[in-house]
C-alpha cells in the first residue's frame, strides 16, 4: 500500500523511466541520471526518514555541484486538492518535516519546489499519517497515478 512519500517516489521514478533513467542505490538515496532535452537531471529519492531528507538533498547538490536554483524539490501538499500541482520558490516549510530538514541543512528557504496535492479531507479524528496508512484513499491514489 503506497504512502504519501512513496507516491512522490513513484512520480520521480516515472519521469526517470520515461526518459531512460535507471535508479541505483547510492548514498542516502536512490539515484537516476536522466538526459532530457539535452540536459542532465540527477533524480534522487531519499532513503532517509522524511524528517532527515535534507541530508540527502544537501549531499547530492554538493556531490553533483548543482546550484540550488537549478534544483527542484518534489513534495506532497495537503492544502492542494488531490493531483493538483503548484510550482514556487521560497516560503516556509508549512509544517512539512521534509522541507524543514532541507531548510535547516541548506540554511535557506529559497529553492524551487513542485508541490503535488494530496488533499486534506480526512475522517474526523484521523491524522494525515493514519489516513494514508490505512488505505482509505487507495482508489483516489491509483486514479492520480494514471
Amino acid at each position: 500500500m503506497p504512502t504519501q512519500g512513496i507516491i512522490l517516489d513513484l512520480m520521480v521514478a516515472a519521469f526517470a523511466q520515461k526518459h531512460g533513467g535507471v535508479f541505483r542505490s547510492d548514498r542516502l538515496a536512490y539515484v537516476a541520471d536522466v538526459k532530457y532535452r539535452g540536459r542532465l537531471f540527477v533524480c534522487i529519492c531519499p532513503t532517509t526518514y522524511m524528517n532527515l531528507s535534507g541530508k540527502a538533498v544537501k549531499y547530492w547538490l554538493e556531490k553533483e555541484k548543482i546550484a540550488l536554483e537549478k534544483s527542484m524539490v518534489v513534495l506532497d501538499e495537503i492544502s492542494l486538492p488531490l493531483s493538483k500541482l503548484r510550482i514556487n520558490t521560497g516560503g516556509s516549510d508549512g509544517g512539512h518535516n521534509g522541507l524543514r530538514s532541507i531548510q535547516e541543512l541548506l540554511q535557506t528557504t529559497n529553492y524551487p519546489r513542485l508541490r503535488f496535492g494530496i488533499g486534506s479531507v480526512f475522517p474526523k479524528g484521523c491524522s494525515l499519517n493514519m489516513y494514508w496508512a490505512n488505505g482509505t484513499r487507495k482508489k483516489k491514489r491509483l486514479e492520480a497515478e494514471d
